[in-house]
């Protein structure tokens, strides 16, 4: 019995280390990804190097899941063509978030720092060192849907993203009492800040 016990425990943690091994090396990997394609365009305008970028966030983002929780409750009342039409600016938007962030803060090392894991939750804590040798910390809640891991949500040293757009989402909601003109301006409202 006790072999048992102790075989089934040490499975349990060689699953979390692959867990965990998983989720760093896809997110480094993606993260990566997005730098170099930030620093090798830095010819091309946010606007044109946004659909490269968005290639490889999809493969890191669920934008999906992040599109609802901004949406908040004003998703129960949207048609399925506003969803989709909102989760496309978004997907814009944290794009263009992405590529103007590592075009200012210029990241020399990208470190997987810490990765926690459960069976289908984990977290990724990435730290960048900038061009003029600062830290900036990006935190990765990250879920696992069809054997895939996907961020969910992000935090930008402390800032929850998805508090922020969906705070800008609710505001812009009250401000303009209409979901179409809201999903119209939706990546002019967050560039503008």
């Amino acid at each position: 019995m006790i072999r048992v016990i102790r075989f089934s425990l040490l499975l349990l943690l060689f699953n979390t280390n692959v867990l965990a091994e998983d989720i760093a090396n896809m997110v480094q990997k993606n993260v990566s990804l997005v730098v170099s394609l930030v620093e090798q365009n830095e010819e091309l305008s946010v606007e044109d190097l946004q659909p490269k970028i968005d290639e490889v966030l999809v493969n890191l983002i669920n934008f999906e899941a992040i599109s609802r929780g901004v949406m908040g409750n004003y998703r129960k009342s949207a048609t399925m063509e506003q969803q989709t039409a909102f989760r496309q600016n978004l997907r814009i938007s944290l794009g263009s978030l992405f590529i103007r962030s590592f075009r200012a803060i210029g990241p020399k090392n990208i470190d997987i720092v810490e990765v926690k894991t459960s069976e289908n939750k984990g977290r990724a804590k990435v730290q960048f060192t900038t061009s003029d040798n600062a830290m900036v910390e990006l935190l990765f809640s990250l879920r696992k849907k069809d054997n895939i891991w996907l961020v969910v949500n992000f935090l930008v040293d402390g800032v929850n993203m998805g508090l922020a757009y969906r705070n800008v989402f609710d505001a812009r909601m009250k401000e303009y009492g209409d979901l179409d003109l809201l999903i119209s301006r939706w990546n002019a409202d967050i560039d503008s800040g």
